[in-house]
């Protein structure tokens, strides 16, 4: 499960690429913006965000039944 919450990490930190490189994609269609696009972007991105966070919580949530509460709060570490 631990390999779960890194990779999952992993995946985060991909999606968070994807959303800058939007943004900056958007940025450089100045004057013209291309907010549809974009909009599309940050939609796929929340979207994805939301489901790695949905999977942590879950993983945090067997370690802390298994009464494994030092390895639950490991994915905090990650977020801050």
């Amino acid at each position: 499960m631990i390999k779960s919450i890194f990779a999952l990490q992993e995946r985060r930190v991909a999606v968070y690429k994807k959303l800058e490189q939007g943004h900056e994609e958007y940025l450089t269609k100045s004057p013209n913006y291309d907010f549809p696009t974009y909009r599309q972007v940050v939609h796929e991105c929340t979207e994805e965000f939301a489901q790695v966070s949905q999977k942590i919580i879950d993983i945090e949530k067997k370690f802390t039944e298994l009464d494994k509460t030092e390895v639950a709060g490991t994915s905090e570490r990650f977020k801050n």
